[in-house]
Parts: structure tokens; sequence; C-alpha cells
């Protein structure tokens, strides 16, 4: 809505001035060495961070923002010169647009789990989806799987590593000796689930076909393939 975005443009505006304060107070004699030396760290921070962002050939995705987030940690520093030379109301009230734009942006960025200014809880707040494809897995005497990198990270964590589940590529591993595990595991099994495309499901299908999966199955969302392996290390990681 228009009042947000105004409240938004109006935050970073202030907030930019507010920093942009400390390198014209510099110089000035009638603030404390210590007040100045804290602005010029901060402004200095801020700006080798969005320097560096602007040419590192590293971000590329909307989670590559996470990349400037010294901005934010440095952001307290740039503005004690300003602030030694306001009362603290006068800065609260100049701050009060950064403020609300940064609470109003991360509320929202909790969708799906908002609604509105309502939480939204669903199955996913109370790992139930998990807890029943973790004893469907263990039933089937699945010893390891694998699924796509965020889905991964969560099952492995609620599931308490029983069966351990890695990244489809191997670039992705946070713990390399779940990867031996998994190539050495006779029963494996490959999770799919819609809230995370970036693994087509067509071509988990084809894959699947391929190295002769011995059941699919649906449970609480998930789709898995389970793959019985005729020797250990045998390929059964989609590309």
């Amino acid at each position: 809505p228009l009042a947000v975005r105004v409240v938004q443009w109006g935050g970073a505006g202030l907030v930019l001035c507010l920093a942009g304060g400390a390198l014209l107070l510099a110089r000035s004699p009638r603030l404390a060495w210590a007040a100045r030396r804290a602005g010029l760290f901060g402004v200095t921070v801020m700006a080798t961070s969005v320097g560096a962002y602007l040419v590192s050939r590293q971000p590329e995705d909307l989670w590559s923002m996470r990349y400037v987030a010294p901005v934010v940690w440095a952001l307290p520093f740039a503005l004690v010169p300003v602030a030694a030379t306001l009362r603290a109301q006068g800065l609260a009230v100049l701050l009060a647009p950064y403020v609300v734009s940064g609470a109003l942006a991360g509320w929202v960025s909790l969708h799906p789990f908002v609604d509105g200014p309502l939480p939204r809880v669903d199955q996913r707040h109370l790992h139930e989806d998990v807890d029943r494809l973790g004893q469907a897995l263990r039933t089937r005497g699945v010893e390891a799987a694998a699924g796509q990198y965020w889905l991964a990270y969560r099952a492995a964590f609620l599931l308490e590593e029983r069966p351990i589940v890695v990244p489809f590529a191997a670039d992705e591993d946070r713990y390399p000796p779940w990867r031996e595990r998994f190539r050495s595991a006779r029963v494996v099994a490959w999770l799919y689930h819609p809230d995370y495309p970036q693994a087509p499901l067509e071509a988990l299908e084809q894959e699947a076909a391929a190295a002769g999966v011995v059941e699919r199955f649906e449970e609480s969302g998930f789709t898995v393939f389970v793959v019985r392996r005729a020797a250990a290390g045998a390929r059964v990681v989609p590309d």
C-alpha cells in the first residue's frame, strides 16, 4: 500500500541522512573523538559492505541480501555522532519510520506463517508432517534419504538423524560424513515436497525409473521414492 511505501522510503532516506551526518560531524571539535571515530567506523563498514556486494559474483537470488547484513550491524555506530548532538526524543522520532518499516518487512517475510497481522499455525510449525514422514521411512527400513537442500536441512534436524537426510548435490553437504553413510546404505529414499520446487518432481520421476525404485508413496505432502540398492555405493542421487 502507498502508506507503507511512504514509510519504507522515508525510513530508508532518513537513516541514510543520519548515517551521512557522521561524515559531516567527523571534523566537529565539539564532539568527542570517540563519537566521531565510531561514526566513521560505521559509515566505512556500511559503504564497504554495499560496495563488495555490487562487485561480488556470489549473489544470485533473493537470499543474497544476507550478504549486506553488515549494513544493519554497523548502523548504530554510524548514528553515534548524530545521537550525540540530539536529544533522545528527537532521535527516536527520526528513527521511527526505519524501525516501523523494518518491523513490517520482518513480519511479512514470515509468509506463509503469517496471515496479515495474525500468525498462521500449520503442521510445518508443529512438524507433524516430518514426524509422519520419518515413521513411514523407518517402517520401510530406509537407512538414509536425500532431498532438496532446504528440505534435507529441515528434515535431518526434525528427524533427529533417524534417518539422516543429505542434499541431492554433494557440494551442498553441511556434514560430509553423512554422504558416506548415504553411499553405503542399501535402502535409501528421495524426498520431494512442492514447497521446495528447486527439485522438479518430473526430473525425480525419470531418475527414479532409471534407478529401479521399489516403491513410491505419498505422506503428509511429501512424495517419496524408495530405492533398494543391490550393492553399496551404487549411484542413486539425481544430478
